[in-house]
C-alpha cells in the first residue's frame, strides 16, 4: 500500500498520519491537540453561531409577543375606562344619580364638593337623615374622585361598608344617610 503525503500548509497545523507497521492507515490528527494553546486561536466553526443566534431570537420573540399583548391590555383598559365630560371650568363632571322611586340626577363639576342638608352645600339634599354637611367629594392628584365623611350622625358607607375616606369607582353604590346614590361618570344610564 502507499503512503499519502498530506500537505500541512493546506490546513493550517502539523498532520501525523500514513500506513502503521501492521499497515492500516493512521489517523490524521492535529498535533496541536496535543501542543500548548497557541495566542492564535483558529475561528469558530461555522455552524457555532446557530447556538447563539437561534435561542437569541426566539427570547427577542417572546419579548416582543408579550409586549404587544400588554399594549393590547392596555388599549382595550383604556377603551372601557368612563368617558369624562369635560367642562369649561374645572375637573370633569361625575354624577351622583340617586336611587329609589324618583331618580334624582346631581352633577358634580367642582372639587371639592360639599354634600349636606344645609343651602351653603354644593350639592344640597333636603332629608332629615343628612346631616348640614354631611361629606365631602373631592378629586385628588391621581385623578381619581374621593369622598370624606365630615363626622356625619348616620355616616358615610360606600358598597355597604362604612368609611371615613374612600376612593370612588365608576358605579360604587354611596349611602349618605338613608338616601342611596350611584357614583358615575356617565351622563345617562
Amino acid at each position: 500500500m502507499q503512503r499519502t503525503h498530506l500537505d500541512s500548509k493546506a490546513f493550517g497545523s502539523r498532520y501525523i498520519g500514513g500506513l502503521s507497521k501492521a499497515g492500516s492507515i493512521g489517523l490524521i490528527v492535529r498535533a496541536s491537540a496535543w501542543a500548548a494553546p497557541s495566542s492564535d486561536l483558529a475561528p469558530a466553526p461555522m455552524g457555532t453561531w446557530v447556538w447563539y443566534v437561534v435561542p437569541a431570537a426566539f427570547l427577542l420573540g417572546v419579548f416582543g409577543a408579550v409586549t404587544i399583548y400588554g399594549h393590547m391590555q392596555r388599549r382595550r383598559r383604556r377603551r372601557t375606562k368612563p368617558p369624562k365630560a369635560a367642562t369649561d371650568s374645572g375637573p370633569p363632571q361625575v354624577f351622583l344619580v340617586q336611587q329609589g322611586d324618583e331618580i334624582v340626577r346631581f352633577v358634580i363639576n367642582k372639587t371639592p364638593c360639599r354634600v349636606g342638608r344645609s343651602e351653603r352645600n354644593d350639592l344640597t339634599v333636603k332629608h332629615p337623615s343628612v346631616s348640614r354637611q354631611h361629606a365631602q367629594i373631592t378629586l385628588r392628584h391621581d385623578g381619581l374622585y374621593e369622598i370624606t365623611d365630615l363626622e356625619s350622625l348616620n355616616g358615610v358607607f360606600v358598597n355597604d361598608k362604612k368609611i371615613k375616606t374612600a376612593a370612588l369607582a365608576e358605579g360604587d353604590i354611596v349611602d349618605i344617610g338613608d338616601l342611596t346614590f350611584k357614583f358615575t361618570a356617565y351622563e345617562e344610564d
